[in-house]
């Protein structure tokens, strides 16, 4: 039996703890490095979810881009699988599915179809170890639909820098691992491995904090 449960219990429990001002305070921060990530790379199109009372805050994000003309889809459950649809306002075009008791777009709302049109993918997570590994609400929807649909864009995971586990997550064959991850403290990317037998160096990941972008 692997770790994930655990450490979902775990975290969640730990989410409930938090601060009202530190999830405030995080998640502005967070959003100024998203809206950073979104106009250094262009973004035209990208995928993100809406946030739970206790994940950093993405309203104000899905605004800003509908803004700017940017187009952004919504994850929305559809039976065992996710589907992204595109909205176009996040008030009239969202609807709350009381099952899961998340808000979604509603099914009127156009469908993704074309996977290539969106080169980066906002990713929801309860708690993810050094090596970019996630555990997420237990479902499998995003790695499902990353390995149907052969995503090859960017994952980035959106979180808070106190969900990074310390115990290595167990992964399964069908588990994907992000790309990166962005928290209030730190911006987490992979390094490439070392084949260098004589090295001394362990870690999997690089951590970037620009200044620029968190002040």
């Amino acid at each position: 039996m692997n770790n994930k449960a655990k450490i979902r219990e775990s975290f969640l429990k730990t989410r409930l703890f938090l601060s009202k001002d530190y999830q405030t305070n995080s998640s502005k921060i967070i959003e100024r490095k998203i809206n950073h990530y979104i106009q250094r790379y262009n973004l035209k199109a990208f995928a993100i979810f809406i946030s739970k009372i206790d994940e950093p805050f993405t309203h104000h994000i899905i605004v800003d881009a509908l803004k700017e003309g940017i187009e952004v889809y919504l994850p929305r459950i559809n039976g065992e699988k996710i589907e992204f649809r595109k909205i176009k306002n996040i008030q009239s075009d969202i609807v709350k599915n009381e099952l899961f008791n998340i808000f979604e777009p509603k099914i009127e709302c156009e469908l993704l179809e074309n996977i290539k049109e969106i080169s980066t993918i906002f990713v929801p997570l309860v708690a993810f170890d050094k090596h970019l590994n996630r555990v997420g609400s237990g479902k499998g929807y995003y790695d499902r639909w990353f390995n149907e649909n052969q995503y090859k864009g960017f994952k980035v995971g959106i979180c808070q820098s106190s969900q990074l586990s310390n115990q290595i997550i167990d992964v399964e064959p069908h588990d994907v691992a992000l790309n990166s991850i962005i928290t209030e403290k730190q911006i987490y990317v992979p390094l490439e491995s070392n084949d260098d037998e004589d090295s001394n160096f362990d870690i999997t990941y690089a951590v970037f904090n620009d200044e620029t972008i968190i002040n």
